[in-house]
């Protein structure tokens, strides 16, 4: 990316680090996103494998049940920028989301992606045993060096200030 070939050498590889982290997460969300596509219609719009889309249908009608709290939360706070909710002030609050209701929908999305996939042959696949390159702790030390750095790198400019007698306008 161009402004990692504009940051001092120290911080590109942390930067570009940390770009890699949130491409991959938005990614993942995409995929994400797109769970709730037309697949199970093309299935039923070509007529065949009619156990299998009814089998579908409802493991997607218990997903979205268990989603829904993740689509207000959405549509509340990211898509729609609700002031009332921003302010606290909405009749209706927010529900809460907690991790065990995040881990039973992916649980969910397991089971929905297992079936599809071995109903036509493929083997079960173990979606939550997977290793990563990087993950949280890795984002957190990242995201600490670079405050370390940005505190040392301001330390140098006030001290290069007071040493000139610099004022500085902002």
């Amino acid at each position: 990316m161009a402004l990692s070939s504009n940051l001092p050498e120290s911080m590109r590889f942390t930067f570009d680090s940390i770009e890699s982290e949130v491409i991959w997460l938005h990614g993942r969300w995409i995929i994400y996103r797109q769970l709730y596509g037309t697949s199970i219609d093309q299935l039923e719009k070509e007529g065949k494998y009619p156990e299998l889309v009814k089998s579908l249908e409802s493991k997607l009608a218990v997903l979205k049940t268990q989603c829904k709290p993740f689509h207000e939360w959405r549509n509340r706070r990211i898509a729609h920028s609700d002031l009332l909710t921003a302010l606290s002030l909405h009749p209706d609050p927010l529900p809460g989301i907690s991790r065990s209701s995040i881990e039973h929908a992916l649980h969910l999305v397991r089971e929905f992606m297992n079936e599809y996939a071995t109903h036509f042959g493929a083997n079960y696949m173990g979606y939550e045993h997977f290793c990563m390159t990087a993950d949280g702790e890795i984002l957190i030390s990242l995201l600490e060096q670079f405050w370390k750095y940005r505190e040392a790198e301001l330390s140098s400019w006030y001290e290069l200030a007071n040493s000139t007698n610099i004022q500085r306008t902002s």
